[in-house]
């Protein structure tokens, strides 16, 4: 007797989770993957599309599985259990029920006709690229725990000792003005075992490559229902953003004709500025001027708005679908894609519902002339849906944002702010791809397609709002990520012909040649400067001193998890590797993450005097005193440490002697070895 497929798959899921209960190393990871990252997502699936093509349902199920088991954990831990626990019954849950309807469907069949087709070559295109990522990622240490991962890291380790909604770990009592959605997930994953969350955000970005390329070829077959279409638009949407940027590096130099200093002594220091063998070459694969956006950035790094754009190409299938027929349980998948686009990453929802909305109005005003623009019956729902989808997420919303007021960070914003820097910006990175994509747009409209000339619609709505809309910190530039995907998929169909008469009129070789130094030479320059940057032996959290590593035991093993530790210099490696909350452990500004600007400047204060000269001992005494007797009204709080790093220190300068003389008994040395020590201060009562 022959089994059927989903039987076999079905097991050799389950033996994977049975392993990640008890398997070590990396197919321990990959199997506890499976029991939050799939299970759940697949069940839903199942709901919302009982009946769909095998493609549809493992990328819808893949795509939902993390905010389904992060939403599932947050009731029960509103309902009293532990994280461990609860992360447990999600992920038993999640697998009951997609077993159960995993063996309900045998032998039943589709009523999906119009899903894409899967091909050998869309296999291997999308393997690739998770291998891609994979390889970015694990084959130099660095990789995992570089840049905002860190961050991130931080506030995994806050969820899985405090709970949710978090705190802002590098600042004691501030409410965490970020999403964490995201965070919970993998802080998830990381109770059941104990395991360090670094290896789980990159399990994340592996998946979410894989299932970002399937959702792209459905969406290409959606639009222009064709193989040879279908793969060009993979080939572009892999290439495309920033093809070619790298080539206009010379104009960096443009300053060695025009600043203080000039000629060859600029253009050196231009150079030396350049990391071309480190994660810094990113910024020289942008056009000198521009924002760094990179295609594989945010599918490299431990960061939840990679995964938070499988929710726009999500949000483009449904409407895909409905307008092909598909029935009215994609007004669910509609609102799926709607609550995602709030709930990893917010700021992707801030743009796409706006820009939704506009193509939507304005491809219904365009249908007096054009009556074969999509029909009101079908993106009026889908726009209902979606929005409602953004509005079911609105108050998680508000609740992150409420901390981003002028009055406590004292941060001034403009939200309307046009300038050059963005059309340039976009100019550069999706230049190469819009030549593509303008043959798309015109056929598109020629032949009556109503799908790819709504996209046009949508991508010259995010355009236009990229070059008004300012968001803090420049996060508008997210947006061309976005822009860039639409383009794509409408350049898709002619990517290959372009390319194949381009081969014809000027020859295979130099077609080749060309299409390597436009395409080929970022995702090489990306993959060698990863896997040789050299801090994989040099960062602080890669490269402990001698010492530190017990040290760090002691602190685990020693201190509560309420108590609070100070460094100098706004040094976060306690928030990762305590993990412990921080007085203040950012060098970063208020509009960084919403910090009041006037804390800042006490905490800042206390502690440039603490590790300094300990010349107001009572002072800085009475003005933690202070903080923590406002931060225990909400947040309990314990003791509070300074650790001091003999290697901070130039020889002969001691500032603990000086706390010891200034404290007396107030300072408890609780911890002196290796070049490290503890203090525990025994602050005075708070009125």
């Amino acid at each position: 007797m022959r089994l059927d497929p989903r039987v076999w798959v079905l097991l050799a899921l389950s033996v994977l989770a049975a392993a990640g209960l008890l398997a070590p190393g990396l197919a321990g990871r990959a199997g506890l993957y499976v029991w939050l990252g799939v299970f759940p997502g697949m069940a839903v699936g199942r709901l919302l599309l009982p009946r769909a093509a095998g493609i549809t349902r493992w990328t819808l199920g893949l795509a939902l599985s993390p905010i389904v088991s992060a939403v599932a954990g947050w009731a029960l831990l509103r309902a009293g259990f532990d994280l461990a626990t609860g992360a447990k019954l999600v992920g038993v849950a999640g697998w009951l029920l997609f077993a159960g309807g995993e063996a309900r469907s045998i032998g039943a069949g589709t009523d999906d006709p119009h899903a894409a087709p899967v091909t050998r070559f869309a296999w291997a295109w999308s393997l690739g690229a998770a291998a891609f990522v994979a390889v970015l990622m694990g084959l130099n240490p660095w990789s995992l725990v570089r840049s905002d991962a860190w961050t991130h890291a931080a506030i995994i380790g806050e969820i899985r000792l405090h709970g949710v909604p978090p705190t802002d770990p590098r600042f004691l009592g501030l409410h965490l003005n970020y999403v964490w959605i995201f965070q919970l997930f993998i802080a998830q994953l990381t109770a059941i075992r104990g395991q360090d969350p670094f290896v789980f955000m990159a399990l994340l970005n592996v998946v979410t490559a894989g299932v970002m390329f399937w959702l792209v070829w459905q969406l290409a077959w959606d639009v222009w229902g064709g193989e040879r279409a279908a793969r060009g638009t993979l080939a572009l949407f892999t290439f495309g953003l920033n093809a070619g940027a790298w080539l206009l590096l010379p104009l960096q130099f443009v300053y060695a004709f025009t600043g203080e200093v000039t000629g060859m002594a600029e253009v050196r220091r231009q150079l030396a500025l350049m990391h071309p063998g480190s994660w810094d070459v990113i910024y020289l694969l942008a056009a000198p001027f521009a924002w760094m956006v990179q295609f594989w950035d945010k599918i490299t790094l431990g960061n939840p708005l990679g995964y938070a754009f499988l929710f726009l190409l999500l949000h483009f299938v449904a409407l895909g679908r409905l307008l092909r027929g598909g029935g009215g349980r994609w007004l669910a998948v509609a609102f799926a894609a709607g609550l995602g686009s709030v709930l990893p990453h917010s700021v992707l929802g801030i743009g796409m519902i706006p820009v939704t909305t506009g193509a939507v109005a304005l491809g219904l005003l365009l249908r007096r002339r054009h009556p074969w623009l999509p029909r009101p019956g079908a993106v009026l729902p889908f726009w209902a849906a979606t929005t409602a989808g953004f509005a079911a997420g609105l108050p998680y919303l508000v609740s992150i944002a409420s901390g981003w007021r002028e009055q406590s960070t004292g941060v001034v914003h403009h939200w309307i702010q046009p300038g050059w820097r963005m059309p340039w910006t976009l100019a550069t990175a999706c230049g190469v791809t819009m030549l593509f994509a303008w043959p798309g747009i015109r056929t598109a409209w020629r032949e009556r397609r109503p799908l790819p000339a709504w996209l046009s619609i949508w991508a010259l709505g995010v355009v236009l709002m990229q070059c008004i809309v300012h968001l803090p910190e420049g996060n508008e530039h997210k947006y061309v990520w976005v822009a860039f995907a639409v383009l794509a998929i409408l350049g898709g169909a002619s990517f290959l012909p372009t390319l194949e008469r381009w081969r014809v009129r000027w020859g295979r070789v130099r077609v080749s040649l060309a299409f390597a130094l436009v395409f080929l030479v970022p995702p090489v320059a990306l993959l060698q400067g990863a896997l040789r940057d050299p801090m994989r032996t040099q960062a602080p959290a890669l490269a402990p001193r001698p010492g530190e590593t017990r040290m760090l035991e002691w602190v685990r093993d020693s201190t509560s998890a309420d108590d609070v530790f100070l460094e100098a210099d706004g040094r976060d490696l306690l928030t990762v590797q305590g993990p412990r909350r921080m007085l203040v452990a950012t060098r970063a500004g208020a509009e960084k993450a919403a910090f009041p600007e006037s804390g800042l400047e006490r905490r800042r204060a206390v502690s440039a005097d603490l590790f300094g000269p300990v010349a107001h001992f009572g002072a800085d005494a009475d003005t933690l005193a202070g903080i923590v007797a406002r931060v225990r009204r909400t947040t309990p709080v314990g003791t509070v440490y300074l650790l001091y790093r003999e290697s901070d220190e130039t020889p002969g300068d001691e500032p603990w002697r000086r706390l010891e003389a200034a404290a007396g008994g107030r300072a408890v040395k609780r911890y002196d070895a290796d070049g490290f020590r503890v203090y525990a201060l025994v602050l005075p009562e708070s009125p």
